[in-house]
This record gives C-alpha cells, structure tokens and sequence, in this order.
C-alpha cells in the first residue's frame, strides 16, 4: 500500500471532491506520505457531527462493558447473565451494522457454536423423517445420523468425549472393534437439546498456557471434522454460516479451506477413510489444527465439488436473505486454499502437490460434478496458505521456501495446446499468490522455529496474524539480525544499498531476482480473540500488534476460528479491539477516543481495499486463453485506481452506517390493494 498515495494539495483535493460525489478519481503517479493517506480516508467530510456522534457512541459503549473483553468464554447457563458476549452484543449492538469484510477465518470453525448445534439438531430431524419415508417405501437407508461418541486414541491419555460421527461410521467402528489406533467406547445419537448442555465440549476454555490451549483446539477438531465428509452437510454448513455473515453486514469473505473429499457412504472402504484418526499411518503430531481431509488428491484434475458446495451455499444464503424479508445485496466469497504447516516439513512432495492442485484449479483444470463452470472455480481461488501451530516443529522457513519455489512439473505429452504444457517448469510462486500464518507464535525472529522470515519474502501484501513482529525486541533498531532485516526495512527503508540484507533467501523466477526488494508493506491480518485464547497475549490492551500499528503497519481485524472461540460474525471481535485500542491510549495518556476509533475505520476500510485487490491478484499470460500467473508488477496508477475505487465504495457504505435515514427521510410505502 505503500505506492497508493499522492503528495500535493491538488491531488489531495481531488481526491476529497471525488469522494463527496461518490465520483471515480484519475490516477496519478505521485505518492503521498501516510499521514496524508490517513488524512484522505478519515476525512469527515460531510457528516462529521454523525461521525463525531459515532466516535461518542464508541467510546461511551466501552465504557458501559465493565467486564474484561477478552473474557469470551462460553459459560455455564447459570452464568450467562455476566457473559462479555452477550454485552459486548448489547453495548456494541450497532457494529453489526457497519460494512465490514472478513479476511481470515477458517471454513469449518466460522459457524457460531450455537447455530452449529442447531443445525446438528435439524439435520438430525431431518433424516429421522427420512429414516421413516424409507422404512415405508421398503427401501434402504444410509444411516446419517449424527452420533455423539466418546473414544480412545493414542494421541491423548484421556478419553475424548463428544466426538461427532455420522450413524454409518458408528456402525464400522463397532463391527470392526480391533482397528488400529481407534477405540469407540460410547456413543447415541445427538437429541433435542444435547449440544446446549454439551455447548462447552466445542469451544476453548479459560486461557492456560499455550501448550494446553493447542492440545484442547486438536479435541475440538477431532470432535467436528467427521462432519465435512458428508456433501450435504457441508453445503447446509456454509449456508448457515454464510447467512450468519450477511447479518452482520459482512459482505466480502475469504475462507481459508482445505480441500474437502465426500465419502460414498454405500462402500465399506469409503466409510473408512471417512474416519480421521483411524487410518494406522495418522498421528495428531502431524495433522494437528486442520486436519487433512484428503485421501486422493490429484494435483492435474484436482476434484472441486466441494468449491461447487460452497458457491451453492452462497447462492442460497442470499435467497434465504431475501425470503426472510431483506434488501437484496450481494455477497463476495473467495478462497485461499491451504495445507498443513508442520506436514510439509515431512512429507513436502505432498505439500507441492497440494499447490499444484490450487494451480490446476486457478487454470480451469478442475473436475467438477455439477456443471459449474470453470471460470466461476477460477475466479473464486485467489491464494494458498500453510496453517499450524507455528512452535512445534523446527526450520520451516527453509522447507517452505522450497516447496513454493518448486516448478510445476507436469505435462500433457499428447496434447501440446494443452494448459499442462503452458504452466510445466513454472514457480509456483510465479503461479500462485501465497497468504501465510507467520508470526503467530512466541518465539524471537531470531530463533530457528519462527516462520516471521517467511511471510514479509512470500506474502508480500499481507500477513497472518504476524504479531510476533511486532514485539519489542523486533521493532528495535539494535535487534538482532532477522529482527532488524524485517521490520526496520519495512518501517524506515533502505538509505543505500549497504543497508539492503544481504542474508535474505535469493531465488530466481526466470531472469527474476526475488529478494528484499519485493517485500512490501504488509497488512496483519489482526485476530485479537483467537491471540488471547490461545495463549498469545495476555491482555489485549498490550497487545504487540499495538506497536506495529503505531509504526505504520496497517491491521485488518479477523475472527480466525469464532466457534472455537465462542464469538459469532465479526462485530465482537472489533468491540474488543476497540476496548483494547481504547484502553492502551489512555494508559499512555493519549487521546484514546479518537485514536482508536482511527484504528478501527481504517481496519473496516483495508477490506474494501482488499476486496477490490482481489480481482488484480492475477493476469493472464499471452492472451485470454493462456494461463493465470501472479500479478506483481501493478503500476502506480493501477494501484491508485485500486485504492480509490475501494475508497469511494467505502465511503458510501460507512456514509449509510454513520447516518442512517430516520423514519422521515424514509419514502411512504405504497399501498397494495
């Protein structure tokens, strides 16, 4: 974002007269200082008291939540009264009414816990009726119930209970009791009110310490996962879950998802390899936080039924917006598609694969089943992400540059127009847009655990998470060597070619020297809730990504995982942030009110801004018919035109929100006879 300003008084006013007229502003290749940046998007041009009004509001409902906000943890009934949610909920209610956009949040935790339980609940209805129309009709039924269970498995010492199985899985454990690795040891099926007073058994508790935080985030996994291998669920799934997101207000998302198989429920050795956990060669170590679904990935004509689900659901959120009586608006869904983090340390000619299969489906290469059309997969993937624990494997940073500066190896000798002959012996880095979780962790840059080298080199433009930093230590200008090589170049820049790194991987995308020179001023992709949950932070008002903000870098807020955490949309997860943004600058004796209402616009912004970067991501090589390959060579002027074409839908949309109509500016309605 660092090239998307202008510098003089002219451009700034021209800028500030589009605006007003919702009118598209010609681009320039001046670039501006980021105080002007600032100044251009939270100009209170021409409904400053509303705005003033807001910041009041803001600051006042901050106030009114007496209990800490980063308590979310989902209490007993008992206690719900004193719940930080259900005030957070009260105080901020408006919030859910400001546009936002959601940029990090993983597909199957994105649903709230408690509408996952209502939609478990209504499934299971659902095929009891089912159950009875079969029985009529004489015909046999596949028994997908949903069963809860509890089991026996080598990664835990402890039973795990809870754990969520379909009726047909349920039956193989039980006739084959001496599978490796798997014990059922109880089960029934999932009832009317269950999941209300089990609710606790799929969200993380109070914070511990962060070991004991992962290892209970693994059992939450374990419990939910078996549900995506059925394909009618998992689109019910992200219906609901998307219509959560239309009700507040979010009308962009980018799911990071990994690539989903859907067993056939009439084979014996589907039903099998449905089970995670019960495969002999399946260990937690290497498929802990999101486990690999895949059995059978082909990188050529990669299976994208499950993109074909998603988009379904999509469609169908909006009709049932619509049908509960809503003004028709449109919602933005894309993909990042991801892999395991710490299994590509082990087995990285998979992790490769997985890549060259999101390539494959980037270049209209997908098989699908219902007559989706290639264009419509395409256009929907824009990136790839590795996600894990970040502490618990050693030097991946190296493993990782190694897979995605991998060449994509295969051919079609047969066909020589085919696209397999275009993208073979290509980077993959050059095929493909990278989205990383780095710097989510607690380890110095320096240390050989910290994946912080990774992000700034192959991401580029954003981040996941990326707290670590922010610490103090890396912001320092006498830090220790990875520390100064990040972030001191990112903050202040190179004076000369002495003060460049030099240690930095160097890798070759044809004649490309890819190195320093290519990071740029990244965006953290902030998900306050989750870095306190899990362990990250103590108090969020401390939290290190604070100190990046006031340095320069920009933060987008993200709800990462909100069923694990206890939260629903992404309304809560800003009331938060803005409860810690607001304390943190009236510790330092700061002018919190504006501040971190500053902080918070321009997060509400940088999704806007992202949403319209995301149709520049990519270019096609050679024409329409050729492949797609990264875009990174974006002018200043389309940059420009990028920033303030997403500035203009914004200040439309933040125009609404700020100053709603009032009953009297709202027209009669007509009278139907």
């Amino acid at each position: 974002m660092n090239t998307m300003y202008r510098n003089n008084e002219t451009g700034y006013r021209q800028v500030k007269d589009a605006i007003e007229k919702h009118q598209e502003i010609l681009p320039s290749p001046i670039i501006t200082n980021k105080a002007l940046f600032r100044e251009q998007l939270l100009d209170e041009f021409n409904y400053g008291d509303k705005e003033k009004e807001l910041k009041n509001t803001l600051y006042n409902s901050a106030k009114a939540t007496r209990n800490e906000p980063w308590s979310v943890k989902v209490p007993s009934d008992e206690s719900r009264s004193v719940d930080t949610r259900e005030m957070v909920n009260k105080n901020f209610a408006y919030l859910k009414d400001a546009p936002k956009a959601l940029l990090h949040v993983h597909s199957t935790v994105g649903l709230s816990v408690e509408n996952l339980g209502a939609l478990i609940e209504q499934w299971n209805v659902e095929q009891e009726k089912l159950e009875e129309e079969k029985e009529k009709a004489r015909e046999p039924y596949i028994d997908l119930k949903i069963y809860y269970a509890t089991v026996q498995t080598p990664d835990y010492n402890d039973d795990v209970e809870n754990v969520l199985l379909y009726g047909e899985q349920v039956v193989l454990l039980v006739e084959e009791k001496a599978d490796p690795g798997w014990t059922l040891v109880d089960f029934e099926p999932v009832n009317q009110g269950w999941f209300k007073n089990n609710i606790s058994s799929f969200c993380l508790s109070e914070p511990d310490d962060i070991i004991t935080n992962w290892t209970e985030f693994g059992k939450i996994f374990m419990r939910t996962n078996h549900l995506f291998r059925d394909r009618g669920f998992y689109e019910k799934y992200h219906t609901c879950f998307l219509e959560e997101c239309m009700y507040d207000n979010i009308g962009y998302v980018e799911l990071r998802t990994g690539f989903a198989e859907f067993a056939d429920w009439t084979k014996k050795e589907e039903i099998r390899n449905s089970i995670l956990f019960l495969r002999p060669d399946f260990s937690m170590k290497d498929y802990f936080y999101h486990a690999d679904m895949v059995d059978r990935l082909d990188p050529v004509t990669p299976d994208a039924e499950f993109l074909e689900l998603i988009l379904s659901a999509r469609d169908q959120a909006m009709v049932n917006w619509i049908n509960a009586g809503k003004p028709d608006k449109e919602l933005v869904v894309k993909v990042i598609l991801t892999a395991n983090r710490n299994k590509a340390q082990t087995k990285p000619e998979e992790a490769g694969q997985k890549i060259d299969a999101a390539i494959s489906m980037k270049n209209g290469l997908a098989s699908v089943k219902h007559n989706t059309p290639q264009d419509f997969i395409a256009d929907m993937i824009i990136g790839f992400d590795f996600v894990d624990r970040e502490d618990s494997l050693n030097g991946l940073t190296d493993t990782l540059h190694g897979i995605m500066y991998g060449t994509f190896p295969y051919e079609d000798k047969d066909h020589p127009e085919s696209k397999l002959n275009m993208l073979k012996d290509k980077c993959r880095m050059e095929l493909m847009r990278f989205f990383l979780h780095d710097g989510e962790s607690i380890a110095s840059i320096s240390d050989i655990r910290s994946n912080a080298v990774t992000g700034p080199i192959c991401s580029r433009h954003r981040i996941g998470h990326g707290f670590q930093m922010g610490t103090a230590e890396n912001l320092a200008s006498n830090t220790d060597l990875y520390g100064k090589h990040i972030m001191h170049y990112i903050l202040n820049g190179c004076s000369n070619d002495v003060d460049k790194p030099g240690d930095y991987p160097i890798n070759n995308i044809n004649d490309d020297i890819i190195r320093k020179d290519y990071i740029t001023e990244p965006v953290i992709e902030l998900c306050p809730i989750s870095n306190y949950m899990l362990g990250y932070v103590k108090n969020l008002e401390e939290h290190p990504a604070i100190s990046l903000m006031e340095n320069g870098i920009l933060a987008v807020i993200c709800n990462d995982d909100p069923q694990i955490f206890g939260s629903r949309g992404l309304s809560h997860d800003y009331a938060v942030m803005y409860m810690a943004l607001k304390k943190h600058f009236e510790n330092r004796k700061m002018n919190a009110q504006t501040k971190a209402y500053e902080y918070l616009k321009i997060s509400f912004f940088l999704g806007y801004f992202y949403e319209e970067m995301s149709k520049k991501y990519y270019k096609k090589l050679n024409g329409e018919n050729s492949i797609n390959v990264v875009n990174d060579d974006l002018s200043m002027e389309d940059e420009w035109n990028v920033f303030t074409a997403a500035l203009c839908k914004f200040k439309r949309d933040w125009s609404k929100f700020v100053n709603p109509p009032t009953k009297k500016d709202l027209p009669t309605p007509e009278i139907v006879p």
